[in-house]
């Protein structure tokens, strides 16, 4: 722990401040304590951040989501002030090492420590999703070895904290522990945190994932297509993980069955202290560890009329950090999602499982070098800002109208000065899109291999209609490669999936266009547009000339790229 910085409080509502337990870009946490004398956890924002009337939205949008999930599985809230001048949460302090740290310090767990804990995390995680909610990060960094009992966190609260690990680190810290589909740039749901939970079992018991270490993309290879390799487990939690490790999500049972089968033919307890014993594993104050914080928290959406929700608004949570013991300021998830319906009650299917290198997913619940500031279309035409994050719904938006009919915003990955030679010329590109609101005609769609200061490049275009065309754009000039396809229509509402393929090779450029994982388009464009340096990939959105007084509005989500094999 460290101590208080110039400027710290020493001390908030009737909490006694006695160092920092951690800092992010958003606020910092710190250990107090009470009137009564325990130890607790208060998280307050930064001065920056109480004065963006987004981030303090979000800050309390954090307590309502904690408190939908039962205590005994979270480090519960105590209090909070969110209207002061310095809003704060209060949260209990866990004791207790993370499973990462214990089984790291003193080695794998076996025998009834091994099933206390496959019980007590799979009831936690009945509970997360009895409460609408999933993890999407569970992990054993994520489960914290206290007294009472194994407490599932991080659903909700690293997101904060600045992590000084490595940008690889971070992703295959994660990524062991994902599921195929979240691995694929896919949509989640409560079958992708047992896939996790199976893999945090196999680490609790061999001390590694199931799926190895050695890299992001010979992890994810294994993932979507190779084997667990287990250690040896009691034969029933054997035959449990290797449920949960199905590649098909549909495969995998529920969190309530799985409980059920660990626990016999007995119903699951309403208590949870039935489930307590006096060791969850190798919990002596000595063994706990700092557990590494996650990227910045985000938010609850806001839902804009007349368009119906998002797929998954998700929703925030607060922070992790340790000193000798664990202190947790809970809540639900960085990584976590709400069960909602889409607009018009379905939702896309998961993108399959791509061969190749990951190069870059975002869920736009931060901000990560794509084009514009906070998307704006209210404000003067001086505030206006037509592409850009919506960070209180975790989408990325673009607009267009009669005065610019026509939007491009371009990933930060592949760079648009790549190094001499090392343009991406064979890619894989996909994202989530739903249109907000709309008049007239008009397109939502994705690019690749695009050169905005030549002006050029391939379009995959969606239209209101529900057609689907690939576009050649050289210079002014369209031309459409194959022929248009008939997908299902973008209603204002409806979350759909993009996917576009560029591949060059001696005989021109091959493109191909999927929408919700159905071909529309494929065409061969020969010899294909001249060899460019530049070569990048993004979100494109268009109104035609003959839409006098059209708009559109439309925000995209879960964007994926991938080098293919």
């Amino acid at each position: 722990m460290d101590g208080l910085h110039n400027g710290d409080p020493e001390a908030l509502g009737g909490y006694a401040l006695l160092g920092r337990l951690g800092a992010g870009g958003q606020g910092v946490v710190y250990l107090g304590r009470g009137a009564s004398g325990a130890l607790v956890a208060v998280k307050t924002l930064n001065a920056a951040s109480v004065a963006d009337p987004v981030a303090r939205r979000r800050f309390a949008g954090e307590v309502a989501l904690v408190r939908q999930v039962s205590s005994f599985c979270v480090a519960e809230i105590v209090d909070a002030d969110l209207e002061g001048e310095r809003p704060y949460i209060v949260s209990e302090y866990v004791n207790g090492p993370s499973l990462q740290a214990g089984v790291t310090g003193d080695g794998p767990l076996s025998g009834g420590a091994l099933h206390r804990l496959a019980v007590g995390t799979m009831t936690a995680l009945a509970a997360i999703h009895a409460a609408g909610i999933v993890h999407r990060d569970f992990k054993p960094h994520n489960v914290l070895l206290g007294r009472d009992g194994p407490r599932v966190v991080d659903f909700g609260i690293a997101r904060l904290l600045d992590s000084g690990a490595t940008v690889t680190g971070q992703v295959l810290g994660t990524v062991a522990y994902m599921s195929p589909e979240q691995a694929s740039g896919g949509h989640v749901e409560a079958s992708s945190d047992m896939f996790s939970w199976a893999g945090t079992m196999a680490f609790a018991a061999g001390g590694g994932p199931p799926f190895g270490r050695d890299g992001l993309a010979a992890v994810t290879h294994r993932i979507m297509y190779g084997e667990p390799g287990l250690p040896k487990l009691p034969a029933e939690l054997d035959a449990v993980v290797r449920d949960c490790l199905a590649k098909d999500p549909r495969s995998r049972p529920a969190a309530r069955d799985v409980l059920l089968r660990l626990i016999g033919d007995r119903q699951a307890p309403a208590d949870h202290a039935t489930l307590q014993g006096t060791s969850w594993g190798h919990t002596t104050p000595d063994a706990a560890r700092t557990l590494p914080p996650s990227p910045p928290a985000h938010t609850a959406p806001t839902p804009m009329p007349p368009a119906a929700p998002m797929r998954r608004p998700r929703r925030r949570a607060l922070e992790v950090a340790a000193v000798g013991g664990v202190v947790v300021l809970a809540a639900a998830i960085g990584t976590a999602i709400v069960l909602w319906p889409s607009g018009d009650g379905g939702k896309p299917p998961a993108p399959p499982a791509v061969n190749g290198t990951l190069l870059n997913r975002d869920d736009f619940s931060e901000r990560a070098g794509w084009d514009g500031d906070t998307f704006n279309i209210t404000g003067t035409a001086a505030e206006r800002v037509n592409h850009g994050y919506e960070l209180s719904r975790e989408v990325y938006s673009m607009y267009v109208d009669k005065t610019a009919r026509t939007n491009t915003s371009l990933s930060p990955t592949p760079p648009k000065n790549p190094p001499s030679g090392q343009a991406e010329r064979n890619v894989v590109v996909g994202a989530t899109v739903q249109i907000r609101r709309a008049s007239g005609r008009g397109f939502v769609g994705l690019v690749c291999l695009w050169d905005e200061d030549v002006a050029r490049g391939y379009e995959f275009l969606l239209g209101r209609d529900g057609t689907a065309r690939i576009v050649r754009y050289d210079r002014g000039v369209n031309r459409d490669l194959g022929a248009p396809g008939k997908a299902v229509v973008p209603d204002v509402g409806r979350t759909v999936a993009l996917r576009a393929a560029c591949r060059r090779d001696a005989s021109g450029t091959h493109v191909t266009f999927w929408v919700n994982n159905a071909q529309m388009v494929d065409a061969t464009d020969s010899p294909g547009l001249p060899e460019d340096p530049v070569s990048q990939v993004g979100f494109y959105l268009q109104i035609p000339e003959s839409s006098a007084d059209g708009s559109l509005y439309a925000s995209y989500d879960d964007f994926y790229l991938y080098r293919p094999a």
